[in-house]
């Protein structure tokens, strides 16, 4: 029979981490939904025998950045592309639609795991993990615009017609959507947990999340974006182009971990 190697350490310990979630699905990475975390983590680690470990831990962001882009959003004209609510130099016309406020973040609260630890060797402890936690994550869409008037044809243009106007008014939009997404988070990481002293140790691993969100749109919001040059679904007036801006939050999210930790073992 294989005699069994007992170790029964107990580990606890502290450190930082960063984590990087991939939100949205751009082709063009620069235009990806993204959320980036910096944590201080707490674990403990139970080792009954030197090459299986089980334990609990903590994260904790003290700073988050989010960044965003919406370069895939679908538009109701034919030929036209959203590119963005952006100023321009040349056509007056298309300012009036670059909202006062436009913004789209997700922000992770505390993280709570539990895992198993496979240790492959005792020298510097080679391991890999296997975790579950759960953590809210907060989604949040911003969309402020004001009125914007109509603009008329000069009184002598000969091109006058519906009244003078040129193009239409662009209305008001006043979004503020809030939804937490409580989630069940799979993850792996593999690293290094040598002991450095009698009772001090070093932990550094890397390893990768997995955002589980819903498949259904939390908000989808149609938003005028120009003003439209094809004349065909309203030849006397003319039309907004649309673009549909919605939630990026579905299916399956990945993001890197990296961990650094210091601790005492006993």
């Amino acid at each position: 029979m294989p005699k069994v190697s007992f170790a029964q350490f107990t580990y606890v310990e502290g450190g930082f981490g960063i984590n990087n979630a991939t939100i949205g699905s751009a082709t063009i990475s620069e235009d990806r939904t993204s959320v980036f975390a910096f944590n201080i983590n707490a674990q403990a680690v139970f080792r009954p025998i030197r090459n299986l470990g089980v334990g609990i831990g903590f994260g904790y962001p003290i700073y988050q950045r989010s960044k965003f882009g919406f370069s895939n959003a679908p538009t109701t004209g034919i030929s036209s592309f959203y590119d963005g609510f952006r100023y321009s130099e040349y056509f007056e016309e298309e300012n009036r639609y670059v909202p006062q406020e436009f913004d789209y973040t997700f922000k992770q609260g505390i993280k709570a795991s539990i895992f198993a630890r496979v240790f492959f060797e005792t020298y510097v402890n080679v391991y890999a993990d296997v975790r579950l936690s759960y953590s809210p994550v907060k989604e949040k869409f911003v969309f402020k615009r004001e009125y914007a008037p109509p603009i008329y044809f000069p009184e002598d243009d000969i091109a006058q017609f519906s009244g003078g106007v040129e193009y239409g008014e662009v209305p008001a939009r006043d979004i503020d959507y809030n939804k937490t997404h409580h989630l069940l988070i799979p993850g792996f990481s593999t690293g290094i947990m040598p002991h450095v002293t009698d009772h001090l140790f070093l932990d550094i691993n890397i390893g990768f999340d997995l955002w589980i969100f819903g498949q259904d749109k939390s908000f989808e919001y149609q938003i005028p974006f120009q003003w439209s040059t094809d004349y065909s679904s309203d030849p006397i007036n003319g039309n907004h182009e649309y673009v549909t801006l919605s939630s990026q939050a579905r299916g399956v999210r990945p993001s890197f971990v990296l961990n650094v930790g210091l601790g005492y073992y006993f």
